[in-house]
């Protein structure tokens, strides 16, 4: 689960350190991480802006919203693979799919010295805002699985600010009671059954 959350907020254009904030993958004190409220509100405006597909009902015997639905299409993941240059820029890139392993996007970067062993040998060399753009394409398409490394995924990120420096992420919008939050109450009472 924190691989798809930090995947989508990759994809709504969160920076890495906001990322690792929210996953709590912050050196500090304890103090500082788990009793400060210290930007909180800035964080659950992103977490807000991410389209979860949770659909959100009333049902006559609870007095509060509760999940009724998922709208979420299933998205194939992509495996991001990268080498990196002595510089710690991405020289190769390539996306596999994750369950069938088949090679989805490789190429090498142009001007940058790639591996000469395998995988990396059979790369197409291509502009690196060539590869950037490939990468967003792809990213609309499917949901992307970055390297463990996060020295790898800052170089995969740098690259990609490259062609899209436009983050995704709006603030999410102060809400109001709506006719759309009206409609939401007075919806056909769900079926559902309380898990025990």
């Amino acid at each position: 689960m924190r691989r798809t959350l930090s995947s989508k907020l990759m994809g709504l254009g969160i920076d890495t350190g906001t990322r690792q904030r929210i996953l709590g993958h912050l050196e500090g004190k304890t103090i500082d991480r788990h009793y400060s409220d210290h930007g909180l509100l800035e964080l659950k405006d992103m977490l807000d802006a991410v389209d979860y597909g949770i659909e959100v009902g009333n049902d006559r015997r609870f007095g509060f919203p509760i999940i009724v639905g998922n709208r979420t299409a299933m998205q194939s993941a992509l495996d991001v693979e990268v080498a990196l240059t002595d510089r710690r820029e991405v020289s190769a890139v390539q996306l596999r799919d994750a369950e069938t392993d088949e090679i989805v996007f490789e190429a090498a970067i142009s001007g940058r010295k790639a591996p000469s062993a395998y995988p990396w040998n059979e790369c197409s060399a291509l502009d690196e805002k060539e590869v950037a753009s490939q990468i967003i394409t792809l990213r609309r398409q499917y949901s992307l699985t970055m390297p463990a490394s996060e020295e790898a995924t800052a170089a995969v990120e740098h690259l990609l600010f490259l062609v899209d420096d436009k983050p995704f992420y709006a603030p999410a919008a102060k809400h109001s009671v709506t006719k759309e939050s009206e409609e939401i109450e007075n919806a056909p009472v769900a079926a559902a059954e309380p898990v025990v």
